[in-house]
């Protein structure tokens, strides 16, 4: 049932990726009929391609020991070739739709003010986007005590702008601790709305990509059980790691998409105890998927396909460490 299952069962986590992003228009779905558009402009592929590194780790609070603290985000950081995008005013004038709360305190007035703070915001990126065109290059994070603060670098026109941070009243903040933000409300203040339908993910804007994962995790019990037909209900039990040592993951993953298919290689991967002596479990796994070419979906440029066919290829192999 997933019981207990979230971020606060990360120790440490380390991901960084480099992606090649697909040229052409992309629309970027969040919510229905909540959306941007991004602009990748056709350009030879090293200018197309972005970094990504997410780091997290024990608060200083724990004096570094992840078993006696919660882990928190260290490090966030998007790269990008300068991205076009156009819609960002109705984004977030859309987005606060799903979810209902205020990061600036209970009451009517505090309510009130926030909505009027974030009118005006939004009438005047309107007006901004009218007349100039936005590039996005880069978004960074940093964790102040319990939140995680964004930062936005590119240009407006010719128009610099460096570690720009948005008041919380336009775009909420997130928690820092993972335990908090790994969780299915992961905005300091405010509560995803029930009913709400989870954002599109899609991999149509990407072209090609690689990334590394390194985590650990505390020790991980697993309890399931099947309902036979014959009315009998056998259960199962198994643990990852024990209460002495936690688990440690690695996996290096390329991919790619075409107009014709997406192959995902997963190069290696290992899990297992951490120790000197720890056992565990490697391997590889690659997994080919063909799909039809749609408009529509997140990522809908000319190359950007939006579903999957059932023609699937997949070839792996596991074996003890």
């Amino acid at each position: 049932t997933g019981e207990g299952v979230n971020g606060a069962l990360v120790h440490r986590l380390r991901v960084a990726a480099e992606l090649e992003l697909a040229q052409g228009e992309h629309d970027l779905q969040v919510a229905p009929g909540i959306s941007v558009r991004a602009k990748v402009a056709a350009k030879p592929a090293a200018r197309r391609s972005c970094r990504v590194a997410v780091a997290a780790g024990p608060s200083k609070a724990s004096g570094g020991d992840a078993a006696q603290g919660q882990a928190f985000m260290s490090q966030v950081s998007l790269e990008l070739p300068y991205v076009r995008l156009s819609g960002v005013a109705g984004l977030l004038e859309g987005v606060w739709g799903l979810w209902s709360g205020s990061s600036h305190g209970a009451g009517k007035f505090w309510a009130s003010l926030a909505s009027t703070g974030r009118a005006a915001c939004v009438l005047a990126l309107r007006a901004v986007e009218a007349a100039l065109p936005i590039y996005l290059s880069g978004v960074e994070g940093t964790a102040v005590g319990g939140q995680l603060l964004l930062f936005f670098s590119g240009t407006l026109g010719p128009l610099p702008f460096v570690r720009i941070h948005l008041p919380s009243f336009v775009l909420p903040r997130l928690h820092a601790p993972l335990s908090k933000l790994l969780s299915p409300q992961p905005l300091v203040g405010n509560t995803f709305r029930s009913g709400i339908a989870p954002p599109v993910v899609h991999p149509g804007m990407l072209a090609s990509w690689t990334a590394t994962l390194e985590a650990a995790s505390a020790p991980i019990c697993i309890d399931g059980a099947l309902n036979l037909r014959d009315g009998s209900r056998p259960t199962f039990a198994t643990a990852f790691g024990d209460d002495l040592s936690a688990l440690q993951v690695r996996c290096s993953i390329a991919g790619r998409l075409t107009a014709e298919h997406l192959e995902v290689d997963v190069t290696s991967f290992s899990v297992k105890a951490a120790g000197k002596d720890g056992k565990g479990l490697r391997g590889s796994m690659s997994v080919r998927l063909s799909h039809p070419v749609k408009p529509g979906g997140l990522g809908n440029g000319a190359d950007s396909p939006t579903a999957f066919s059932p023609q699937t290829s997949l070839d792996g192999t596991a074996t003890p460490s």
